[in-house]
């Protein structure tokens, strides 16, 4: 097993945190508004109609989000946001859900704190794992 010294890690993190840090005035310079299933949002308020009926309408073709409504707001490593969510017709008889959690890190701080405390990848191989069933 290979292990870092204290200085390769201290170069490690420097490097993760210039990345980080690169990223999130990428995105305050020039925000998105993600439409296609591909493409991420990074914070609840970036959340579209179109990104929304791309990931939750997929295995029901005529369903479509009419509306998003963010509702509460939680702060700490991370953001955390309920959503409601509103479908057309077809979205509605399928019976997709309505009311969502949305756990995003939109800031410098949030992103640091989750990516060089190995949270974020803990985090994914659980949803991946665990929820995948």
């Amino acid at each position: 097993m290979t292990t870092l010294t204290d200085g390769a890690f201290a170069v490690m993190a420097a490097v993760r945190a210039a990345r980080l840090a690169a990223q999130v005035v990428k995105e305050r310079i020039a925000p998105t508004r993600p439409g296609a299933l591909d493409e991420l949002p990074t914070s609840a308020s970036s959340l579209t109609a179109e990104w929304l009926t791309a990931v939750l309408c997929r295995e029901v073709p005529a369903a479509a989000v009419t509306a998003l409504e963010i509702r509460d707001e939680s702060i700490g490593t991370s953001t955390r946001n309920a959503l409601r969510v509103s479908y057309n017709a077809a979205g509605q008889q399928a019976g997709l859900p309505t009311r969502l959690f949305v756990k995003t890190a939109a800031s410098f701080r949030q992103r640091l704190m989750l990516v060089l405390g190995g949270v974020a990848e803990s985090e994914t191989i659980w949803v991946e794992v665990v929820c995948s069933g």
